[in-house]
């Protein structure tokens, strides 16, 4: 996070220029003047690459590919903070990145360059080294006189965040192990009491790390990841106060309740459902400060992940207790729906519409009658919404993940519709499966693909009791709710943290 302030480019002329004689001589004197690119401008470019490394870190999700990371909307922002045109930042910032490819007298900002290349493995190598000369003059001037122990400290902070970017570089490639090691080893040139906000941000780089190879991983090593990166944050948060620094503050919760609540995944028990209540809290503590009037988008991402955390709750918690919290959960989805529309965010629409049926799906089986029935009639509504934007062709395994939840809630409603109608319900269930299946194929998707073949196989035994002459006695409540837990496993799409 780094606050940028408000910054207008200028056009400074020459000073000083002694009087030359011809024309052709003043008009070269001009021309140099207008378009030779003053200091302040490089540094305010230089700066926006820095954050732009920084931001972009956030992007890369559990899936992913290196060089997926778009940097147009942050470049965009910047030129809207500053009255440019997205055009004209773009074409600044593409000149200072060639003239700096051109002369490469400057380790780091050769790096920044190459990352706006999404050349990450150089620029982590530039990094690394620049981080190296920059820590070997520290080093030095450690040595010299007191007066100029300030600047030794300036340039130990600088190094700190070449390795933070370092690491930043290696995170963005996927590397997470690697952009770890940067990350601790930067957390061991800063100290709290030195540079307190520098240190709680290298605290919470060194926590995503963590986090992102914690859910990556199986067994112990997942556990000891996500329980250091529960640590770091809560560290971080010794730091960032909500009167202090709020908005660090409440990013940080955020990222906190996302561990917690991967780590209650993986853990059974009381202790996991203390794991899921902790996420809860901190989830509703970040959005004590990330309001809707005031940060929209962060609102709707907590609130989907806040959603997200109620129905894991809900599903270790029995009786009217648990059918609270599945309400909670359908509340913060569609309260997220507020923001994320088809037409300004469709994927976070899309998501939240599968994550909204879940819920409601979930929040169905634990009722009876005509409520039941409108809340599944409502789940599978939610899913047929997500498809309109996760299609086969540009999200297929999104589109093959909702169509198997499609399948999922079309064949519980079936078993609370008799007639010709139950029978229609089973059979596009059988169809929600089929699709689901042209994307989940036993060579790539081995998992999925036995999950859906079950899923298919009892909608088909279904769909032929329903069509033959042998009548078919529905399960009692308890046989549903087994049916509905057990042989239809949901797949969930999840917003990840920051």
């Amino acid at each position: 996070m780094i606050a940028g302030g408000n910054v207008i480019f200028r056009q400074h002329p020459l000073k000083g220029v002694v009087a030359i004689v011809g024309i052709v001589a003043i008009a070269i004197v001009a021309i140099v003047s207008v378009f030779q690119p003053s200091r302040r401008q490089n540094d305010r470019i230089e700066a926006l690459l820095s954050k732009v490394i920084t931001e972009s870190k956030l992007q890369p999700g559990k899936e992913g590919n290196p060089g997926q990371v778009d940097f147009t909307r942050l470049i965009k922002d910047w030129a809207s903070k500053y009255g440019m045109s997205a055009e004209q930042a773009q074409a600044e910032v593409d000149k200072w990145v060639d003239d700096v490819l051109a002369n490469r007298n400057d380790a780091s900002k050769t790096a920044l360059a190459e990352f706006y290349r999404k050349n990450f493995h150089e620029a982590e190598e530039l990094f690394r080294k620049s981080a190296e000369d920059r820590l070997s003059e520290a080093d030095a001037l450690e040595q010299r006189d007191q007066k100029i122990r300030q600047q030794a400290e300036t340039l130990t902070a600088a190094a700190v965040d070449d390795l933070r970017h370092a690491g930043d570089s290696s995170y963005q490639n996927y590397d997470f192990q690697k952009a770890l090691e940067y990350y601790e080893k930067a957390l061991s040139h800063v100290s709290r009491k030195a540079n307190r906000q520098l240190w709680a941000a290298t605290l919470v780089d060194i926590g995503m790390a963590h986090e992102s190879l914690g859910i990556r991983v199986e067994g112990k090593a997942a556990n000891e990841h996500l329980a250091a990166a529960i640590t770091a944050y809560r560290s971080a948060l010794e730091v960032y106060t909500r009167e202090q620094l709020p908005q660090d503050w409440a990013q940080t919760q955020n990222n906190l309740a996302v561990a917690l609540q991967d780590q209650a995944a993986r853990t059974e028990g009381t202790k996991g459902a203390e794991l899921l209540a902790q996420a809860v809290s901190a989830y509703r503590s970040a959005l004590e400060v990330r309001t809707r009037e005031q940060l929209p988008q962060d609102w709707a991402m907590t609130q989907n992940n806040l959603g997200l955390a109620l129905r894991a709750q809900a599903a270790r918690t029995e009786g009217t207790k648990g059918a609270d919290l599945l309400a909670q959960a359908v509340s913060a989805c569609r309260s997220a729906l507020e923001v994320y529309t088809r037409e300004q965010l469709p994927q976070d629409w899309a998501q939240t519409q599968n994550n909204l049926a879940v819920a409601l799906r979930a929040q169905a089986a634990r009722t009876e009658g005509t409520k039941g029935a409108e809340l599944l009639a409502q789940a599978v509504e939610a899913y047929r919404s997500a498809l309109e934007v996760y299609t086969r062709e540009q999200l297929p395994q999104d589109w093959a993940m909702t169509q198997n939840n499609l399948g999922n809630a079309l064949q519980a409603q079936a078993a609370r519709t008799e007639g010709a109608k139950g029978t229609e319900l089973l059979a596009q269930a059988v169809s929600a499966y089929r699709s689901a299946l042209e994307v989940y194929t036993r060579e790539q998707l081995p998992q999925d693909w036995a999950m859906t073949q079950n899923n298919l196989a009892v909608a088909l035994q279904a769909h032929a009791w329903a069509r033959s002459s042998v009548p078919f006695a529905p399960p009692s409540e308890a046989v549903s709710r087994f049916i509905q837990r057990r042989l239809f496993p949901l797949i969930t799409s999840e917003r990840r943290n920051y």
